[in-house]
């Protein structure tokens, strides 16, 4: 084996941005994890991260998210990578996110078996038999595509803003903006501007 073999499937070392607010994605699922953060500021924390590559993106392009906080990460470009970061730290709140990630991929199944997720998924009765098979070492939401919608949000407390999160299986999902870039070879159904 040469030294520079395993170049071709390495990834860069630079972090991938978060999934920007007030856009509508199709996301194409890489990863999902859940660990203990090894970050000083955060050590001990518990993570579960959602790793996706943007198959197709709306937004309002009349909208400045920059108004609120310039930090913001602007909506992620087709074609990129972006990550949602559940940090189990933060109350009964990120439970409800997970839930509602787990919902769309349950959902997602369920569709493509030919069923009918109102019937066969209870997100009610999810536990640890539905979580953590979602983060598996064989990654089984691999190749998944989901629909994404996400919100900035000024949370009550310290009026500082966030980005919401929806999540849904892509049988369930549609845009209702306009639709800014997409991976044509990857854009599928309804969803798609070329079917």
């Amino acid at each position: 084996m040469g030294l520079w073999d395993k170049v071709g499937s390495a990834r860069f070392a630079g972090k991938d941005p978060f999934f920007g607010p007030d856009a509508e994605y199709l996301v194409e699922i890489h990863e999902v994890q859940f660990f203990d953060s090894q970050n000083t500021l955060n050590k001990g924390a518990q993570f579960f991260k959602i790793r996706g590559r943007v198959v197709k993106v709306a937004y309002d392009p009349e909208i400045d998210r920059t108004q609120c906080d310039p930090k913001l990460d602007p909506p992620t470009r087709a074609g990129a990578f972006a990550v949602h970061m559940i940090s189990l730290s933060k109350g009964d709140a990120p439970l409800g996110d997970i839930k509602n990630f787990a919902t769309a991929v349950y959902r997602g199944k369920v569709h493509q078996a030919g069923g009918d997720p109102d019937d066969q998924v209870n997100p009610e009765s999810f536990g640890d038999s539905e979580i953590e098979p979602l983060y598996g070492v064989d990654q089984p939401c691999a190749g998944m595509f989901l629909g994404l919608r996400t919100t900035m949000k000024i949370t009550r407390e310290k009026k500082t803003p966030f980005t919401q999160h929806f999540w849904q299986a892509e049988e369930d999902f549609t845009f209702s903006l306009p639709v800014q870039g997409e991976i044509p070879e990857l854009s599928r159904g309804e969803n798609s501007q070329t079917a």
